[in-house]
C-alpha cells in the first residue's frame, strides 16, 4: 500500500485549476495581514461553505509559521507547475495586451511584437532605441499584486547577480510607471522539451548539453543562488550548441555562514530555501523537495539527473499514473534501467550518482558533476562532437523558438530559424596535448600529420613539434632561454617560421626537424607564409589572445624570405595576419573603434583594408579556409568564443554571405589552423577561471601572514579586483565576458552589484581616495576613455577626450584631486578629476617618457609613480618608477606588473606570474613573498593599513584539438 503524500500536500493541491491557486493565494495573504487571533473569524466567514479550501490555506498558515526565517511572503507564486501551467498559460495569454502594447515605448524598448506568454508576464520582441539592437522584454500583468511583483523581481535579481555564457543575460530591471519590466537578451533555440519531442537524443549531444548546464549551475550556486525549477523547459539550446538556462523565478539567494577560521569561504555556503513551499514541475522534483524539506544547491544536480535521463532515453525517471505516484517513485523507487546500447557505463554512473535520493550521497556541486561529464566527453573514442550538427545536417535547421527567461512560460513560440553553415562532415575531436599548462598557436603541416605550436613546458617558451596521434613531442628550439613563439609551417611543411625575443627579438626561420636555425627580420609576430613561400607577413604587436591588446599601433608588414627586405602593407592597427590561399588579400584583425576588435582584409600589395566586421562583438584569429571561399574566425557573437565564417571573395575582399556559426565543442577557442588540403582543423580550447582572494600582512616585516581566505568563486571573471579606501567592497570588472562591466562586491563575497551593464568594454576599476567614486576605462566613446561613476551607479560622467589616441591606466591622485593616465604610449597626462570634461587641461608629464611606460600607483607622498614597460619587442615586463621631482624614470631589472606603494613610499608589491614580490626601491632589492604558481596573478590591492591584501589568482589551461574534416 502506497504511503501518503508528504507533508500538506494532497491530491486536490496536485490536480488544482489556476484560478483554484489564486483563491487560496488570496484568502492566504488576506489571513497573514490579520492577527492570528482574527484568522479563525476570517477563514470562518470565507469558507463557510467551503471547508477544503479552508483546510488548504490552514495548512499553507501552519507551514508558514514552520518555516520562520526561511520562508518568502509569496509562498504560492512558485507552487507546483503540473497541469495547472499550461492552464494559467492559455489563460494569460488570452488576457494577453499585447495589442495595447505594439509599437509603444517600455522605457527605451520599442515593443515590436508579442513572443509569449505564461502565468507571469507577456514576452514582446522589442527594439532597444539606445543601442539598436533586438532584445526581449518580459512584462508584468498589471493586475499584480504585491506577492507577484516581488517574484518578478526576485526573478531578475537572481539572473543579473549571474555573469555566465549559459545563463540568459539580463538588460536591465526597470519600470515604467506601472509597468514592471525586464529587458534581456533575444536567444533563438530550442528548449530541450522540444528536442526530445521524439525521443532520445544522440548521446554525446546530451552530454555537452548536461554539461553546459552543470556549469551554469555551478556559477549560480558559488553566487549562492539555487535554481530549484531545473527542467527541460527551462533548458534552451541555441542553433550554435550554446546552452542557455531560463527562468530563476523561483530561485533564492543562500545564506552564507562563516567558514571555519572565521573567514568567508563559498565552500562553506548553506544554499538553504523555503521548506514549506512545493516548487517545480512534480516529475523534476528533489526526493527533499518531496518531503518539504529544507533544500539546498543539490536539490539542482538531482533535477539535472533527471534531465540528463530523459535526453538519453526519451523518458522521465520516475512515472506513475498521477502526481501521487510520480512523487512516491520519487521517494521510494530506483530510476527504470537505462537499456540503451550506446550508452556507456559511466554515464550510467553520472546519472545514478546525480539521481541518488540521499542528498549526501549525490553528488556534492555542479562544478564535480560537470568535470566527470567533460571528462567522458573526452574519453569515449567518439567522446565528443566534431563540428555542430549546424555543420553536420545537411536539412535546412528547423524552426526555432525565440524565448527569454520566462517565470512559469510553457507556451513557447518559434519565429524562424537561425543562419545555417555549409555542411560537411566530420570525425570525432581528438585531444593532441595533454601536459599541464599551455600549448598555443598550433599549426597544422600541409599533409595534416603534424602540428608545431609554443609551449612552456621547460619553463621558458619554446618550438614544439608532435606528430598527429604520437604522445610526446619534440622540442626544437631547447637550448635557449628566449621566448619563441607563434609558430607557423611553410607551405611545403619543411621550415618553420616563428617569433624570438633572441637576438634583440624578431621573426626566425628554423627547419622541420630543428636545424639551420637563422633570423629573419628584426621585430615582428605571429608570422604568416604567403601561399608561394616567398614572403612572410607580420605585426609590430604580439597577440596572445583577444584580451591581451590595449594598444592599436601596430602595422603589418611582409619580409621577402631570401633576401630579407621588407615592405609595408598597412598604416592602421593591425595583428595576426592571415593569407589567402592565391595570395590576393591579407586578412587580420585590430583596434580601430576603443576596445572594438574586428577583421578587416587588404590586398596582399597594400592599400585600403576592407571591413568583414563592424559590430560590438570581439572577433579576431582569422584564418581563411583552404578553398579560398571563406573567411573563419572567432567571436563571442553567440555568446561564447567559437568558430564562425563568412563568404568573402578573396580577390576583392567583397563580404558576400552571412556569418554563420561553425561551432566548435568548445565553451572557449583560439588559435586555428587548416591543414592545406583542408581534411583537419586544430584549434585550441582555454579554460579560465579568476577570482579573489584576500590574506593578512605585516607591514613592518614585509610578510603575508594567516590564511588565505577566497572571496569570490564561481564561473564568472573577477577580473583587477581593487579594494575600497573603507575596505568593505570590492570593484571589479568581468573582463574576457562577451559583457564586460563593472561590479562592486562585499569583501565577504556577498551583495554582488552591477554599476555599468551595456556592451562597452569596461576595465581597469580605481577606487576614489574619498570611497565615493570608481574611474574606469572604457570604449563607450568608440575608443578607450576614463569615465567614473558613482559607488551606487549612479553619475556615469566621461573625464577624457583624447583626440587620435586611446587612454590607459586611470591612477588616482592620494588627495583625489586628480587623475594620470597613460595616453597610447605617446605620454602619460594628468587631468583635475573635479572638473568637467569640456573644462578638461591635461598636463603632461614632464621628462620623455619611455615606450610602452604604464603607470599603475601614486605614492602616498605625492612623489612618485609606479608602474611597468611593456614592449612588443621586449619578452618580459619589467618594473620602472617615476619621479616628479626630477622628472626621470627608473626601470629595475625585475619582471612584474602592477606595482602597488606601501605606505612608507619606498616599498612595491607587485606580480611576477604566480609569485608575488616586494621590491625595495631604495637597495633595488627584490624577493619573494607568496606564490600561487602555476596559476598566476591578476592584480593586486592593499588595504589603506597595509596590513590587508587583495588579490586576484587566475587559473588557465590550453590544450590543442583536432577535428578530421571529410
Amino acid at each position: 500500500m502506497k504511503s501518503q503524500i508528504p507533508c500538506h500536500l494532497s491530491l486536490f493541491t496536485i490536480f488544482m485549476t489556476p484560478e483554484r491557486w489564486r483563491q487560496i493565494e488570496e484568502l492566504f495573504h488576506m489571513a497573514l495581514e490579520r492577527k492570528a487571533s482574527e484568522r479563525t473569524a476570517l477563514l470562518a466567514s470565507a469558507c463557510a461553505n467551503d471547508m477544503q479550501l479552508r483546510q488548504e490555506v490552514e495548512a499553507l498558515l501552519a507551514s508558514y509559521e514552520e518555516a520562520g526565517d526561511f520562508i518568502e511572503e509569496a509562498p504560492l507564486a512558485g507552487a507546483i507547475s503540473s497541469v495547472a501551467d499550461e492552464s494559467a498559460a492559455r489563460a494569460a495569454q488570452g488576457a494577453s495586451r499585447s495589442s495595447n502594447l505594439i509599437g509603444r515605448k517600455i522605457g527605451h524598448y520599442e515593443i515590436q511584437s508579442l513572443l509569449g506568454a505564461g502565468g507571469m508576464g507577456e514576452v514582446y520582441l522589442a527594439r532597444d532605441l539606445k543601442l539598436d539592437r533586438r532584445i526581449a522584454v518580459k512584462i508584468l500583468p498589471t493586475e499584480t499584486d504585491a506577492a507577484q511583483v516581488q517574484r518578478f523581481e526576485r526573478e531578475a535579481r537572481a539572473a543579473s547577480a549571474l555573469n555566465h555564457p549559459n545563463i540568459i543575460t539580463i538588460h536591465e530591471i526597470g519600470r515604467d510607471e506601472e509597468t514592471h519590466f525586464i529587458a534581456t537578451e533575444l536567444i533563438v533555440g530550442q528548449t530541450l522539451r522540444e528536442k526530445i519531442a521524439n525521443g532520445a537524443i544522440d548521446i554525446k549531444e546530451a552530454l555537452g548539453i548536461a554539461a553546459q548546464t552543470a556549469d551554469a549551475l555551478a556559477a549560480a550556486h558559488a553566487a549562492g543562488i539555487v535554481h530549484r525549477d531545473i527542467k527541460p523547459e527551462n533548458v534552451m539550446v541555441r542553433p550554435d550548441g550554446l546552452v542557455k538556462v531560463l527562468d530563476f523565478g523561483l530561485a533564492k539567494p543562500s545564506a552564507r555562514e562563516p567558514a571555519p577560521g572565521g573567514g568567508i569561504a563559498s565552500i562553506a555556503v548553506t544554499m538553504q530555501t523555503d521548506p514549506a513551499l512545493l516548487m517545480g514541475t512534480i516529475a523534476y522534483l528533489s526526493p527533499e523537495q518531496a518531503r518539504r524539506q529544507r533544500v539546498d544547491h543539490r536539490t539542482d544536480i538531482f533535477s539535472l539527473g533527471v534531465v540528463l535521463y530523459e535526453l538519453v532515453t526519451g523518458r522521465r525517471p520516475f512515472n506513475g499514473a498521477s502526481a501521487a505516484d510520480i512523487l512516491e517513485a520519487i521517494l521510494r523507487d530506483e530510476p527504470i534501467t537505462i537499456d540503451r546500447a550506446d550508452a556507456p557505463q559511466e554515464l550510467k554512473r553520472i546519472i545514478s550518482r546525480a539521481l541518488e535520493k540521499d542528498r549526501a550521497a549525490r553528488y556534492q556541486t555542479a562544478d564535480e558533476m560537470r568535470s566527470d561529464l567533460q571528462q567522458l566527453l573526452r574519453k569515449a573514442s567518439d567522446e565528443r562532437p566534431g563540428l555542430s550538427s549546424v555543420l553536420r545536417s545537411k536539412t535546412a535547421l528547423a524552426v526555432a523558438a525565440v524565448v527569454i527567461l520566462a517565470v512559469a512560460l510553457t507556451v513557447v513560440l518559434r519565429r524562424g530559424a537561425a543562419p545555417q553553415a555549409e555542411s560537411f562532415s566530420t570525425g570525432p575531436v581528438r585531444r593532441i596535448t595533454s601536459v599541464a599548462g599551455h600549448e598555443l598557436f598550433p599549426s597544422l603541416s600541409p599533409d595534416g600529420q603534424s602540428v608545431v605550436y609554443a609551449s612552456r613546458v621547460e619553463g621558458t617558451w619554446d618550438i614544439y613539434l608532435q606528430k598527429i596521434g604520437e604522445a610526446n613531442a619534440v622540442n626544437l628550439t631547447p637550448d635557449s632561454s628566449a621566448v619563441d613563439f607563434a609558430p607557423a609551417f611553410s607551405p611545403d611543411g619543411r621550415r618553420i617560421a616563428f617569433h624570438s625575443s633572441r637576438q634583440g627579438s624578431g621573426i626566425f626561420l628554423i627547419d622541420a626537424d630543428g636545424r639551420n636555425l637563422s633570423k629573419l627580420s628584426d621585430g615582428g609576430h605571429n608570422p604568416a607564409w604567403s601561399p608561394d613561400g616567398r614572403e612572410i607577413a607580420f605585426a609590430e604587436d604580439r597577440v596572445f589572445d583577444y584580451e591581451g591588446r590595449n594598444h592599436s599601433h601596430s602595422r603589418l608588414f611582409a619580409v621577402d624570405v631570401e633576401s630579407g627586405s621588407r615592405r609595408s602593407i598597412t598604416t592602421g592597427d593591425a595583428v595576426q595576419p592571415a593569407w589567402s590561399p592565391r595570395g590576393h588579400r591579407i586578412a587580420f584583425w585590430g583596434l580601430r573603434k576603443g576596445g572594438q576588435r574586428d577583421i578587416w582584409t587588404v590586398a596582399a600589395s597594400g592599400g585600403e583594408p576592407i571591413a568583414v566586421t563592424d559590430d560590438v562583438a570581439v572577433d579576431w584569429n582569422p584564418v581563411w579556409s583552404p578553398d579560398g571561399r571563406h573567411l573563419y574566425f572567432l567571436s563571442d557573437r553567440g555568446g561564447s568564443m567559437n568558430l564562425w565564417r563568412v563568404a568573402v571573395d578573396e580577390i576583392t575582399g567583397a563580404v558576400t554571405g552571412q556569418f554563420e556559426p561553425a561551432t566548435l565543442p568548445s565553451a572557449s577557442s583560439q588559435h586555428l589552423s587548416f591543414s592545406a588540403d583542408g581534411r583537419a582543423l586544430v584549434y585550441v580550447e582555454m579554460n579560465r577561471r579568476e577570482n579573489a582572494w584576500q590574506v593578512a600582512f605585516d607591514p613592518g616585516s614585509a610578510s603575508v601572514t594567516g590564511r588565505h581566505t577566497q572571496i569570490t568563486r564561481g564561473g564568472r571573471r573577477y577580473s583587477t579586483p581593487e579594494i575600497s579606501p573603507d575596505e568593505k567592497s570590492l570593484a571589479f570588472v568581468s573582463q574576457g565576458e562577451a559583457q564586460e562591466d563593472v561590479f562592486i562586491i562585499d569583501r565577504d563575497g556577498s551583495q554582488l552589484r552591477q554599476l555599468t551593464n551595456d556592451r562597452a568594454q569596461d576595465r581597469n576599476p580605481r577606487w576614489s581616495p574619498d570611497n565615493r567614486r570608481i574611474a574606469f576605462l572604457s570604449d563607450r566613446s568608440g575608443k578607450y576613455e576614463i569615465w567614473k561613476v558613482n559607488e551606487d551607479g549612479s553619475g556615469l560622467e566621461q573625464l577624457t577626450d583624447l583626440s587620435g589616441a586611446n587612454v590607459f591606466c586611470p591612477v588616482w591622485s592620494p588627495d583625489g584631486k586628480h587623475l594620470l593616465y597613460q595616453a597610447n604610449d605617446l605620454n602619460s597626462f594628468i587631468i583635475e578629476a573635479g572638473k568637467p570634461l569640456a573644462a578638461q587641461t591635461p598636463q603632461p608629464l614632464a621628462g620623455q617618457q619611455p615606450p610602452g611606460f604604464l603607470p599603475w600607483s601614486w605614492s602616498p607622498d605625492g612623489k612618485l609613480l609606479a608602474g611597468w614597460q611593456i614592449r612588443p619587442e621586449l619578452p618580459d615586463m619589467n618594473i620602472m618608477i617615476y619621479s616628479f621631482a626630477s622628472a626621470r624614470y627608473e626601470r629595475f631589472p625585475y619582471r612584474g606588473s602592477g606595482p602597488i606603494w606601501l605606505n612608507d613610499n619606498r616599498r612595491l608589491i607587485f606580480a611576477d606570474l604566480g609569485k608575488m614580490c616586494l621590491l625595495d626601491t631604495l637597495t633595488g632589492r627584490r624577493r619573494e613573498l607568496y606564490s600561487v604558481a602555476p596559476a598566476s596573478f591578476g592584480t593586486i590591492a592593499l588595504s589603506n593599513d597595509n596590513r590587508r591584501l587583495y588579490y586576484s589568482v587566475l587559473t588557465s589551461e590550453a590544450d590543442i584539438w583536432l577535428v578530421p574534416l571529410d
